[in-house]
């Protein structure tokens, strides 16, 4: 019978493995190996320039608007889509030239759902989801500057089209330049060799019938060149999209 030792009785037991902090196992040989993929610092500028985009497109067009020269919201609405695919493809590219895997990322296809892309992205490196909720808010700021703007554009639209409807008034500045060349073409003008200068006691005779009048009547005087004040009797007439104005000479006082 052999005797008792306190060394037979020992199990041997491996050492705990010791981890550092954010879960990276340290190695035997001094070396670490992440846990998993992580983007390094710094690495989220993309990811911000893809959440602001929403805001930037509708604040961009909100200017176009303002400037009246927003032909076609589509072509804006590409350009944005366009750049939201090279922001993520730039994002890919700039996290696998700092050491994340390609199969570690998010697919390139997601970039056509931005918050989808920033989500997942988030979640395969373990960081923060601040710019997925940061574009959920650029996208709702979008949101009401794209309503207000349809609105505007709503009421501008609105506007013309009454304009386009309504003839102007007896004293409507455009409709006295238009009088001043009518009375000019005369060939009673012109054989005085008189021109127009001034328009004055300009008064609404009568109009057509309807809400919106077709024609309206006036009367007025016209000063000339030669100091003589005319009686004219004039009309604004609407044919379709075009006024046609009308003007007969009365005799001097």
């Amino acid at each position: 019978m052999r005797p008792w030792s306190r060394d037979a009785d020992v199990t041997a037991t491996r050492p705990p493995e010791p981890y550092l902090a954010g879960g990276v196992r340290a190695m035997t040989d001094g070396t670490a190996l992440p846990a998993a993929a992580q983007a390094p610092a710094g690495r989220d500028g993309m990811a911000w320039a893809l959440a602001a985009l929403p805001l930037a497109s509708a604040m961009l067009l909100a200017a176009l608007v303002l400037l009246d020269v927003a032909d076609d919201m589509r072509a804006l609405s590409a350009v944005t889509l366009l750049a939201s695919v090279a922001f993520v493809l730039a994002d890919r590219q700039r996290l696998q030239r700092s050491g994340v895997a390609a199969n570690g990322m998010p697919s390139a296809w997601w970039s056509l759902v931005p918050p989808v892309y920033l989500w997942r992205r988030a979640t395969a490196l373990g960081r923060p989801r601040a710019p997925f909720w940061a574009w959920l808010g650029s996208a709702a700021a979008a949101s009401v500057i794209r309503v207000a703007v349809l609105v505007a554009l709503a009421s501008q639209a609105a506007e013309e089209r009454a304009a386009a409807g309504r003839l102007p008034d007896c004293a409507d500045r455009g409709a006295v330049a238009d009088l001043r060349g009518v009375f000019d073409a005369l060939p009673a003008a012109r054989l005085a060799g008189v021109r127009a200068v001034s328009l004055g006691g300009q008064v609404e005779v009568a109009q057509g019938p309807g809400a919106v009048p077709s024609v309206r009547y006036c009367s007025g005087t016209m000063l000339a060149t030669d100091n003589v004040e005319y009686a004219i009797d004039y009309s604004f007439e609407r044919r379709q999209e075009d006024v046609i104005v009308r003007l007969q000479l009365g005799a001097g006082r």
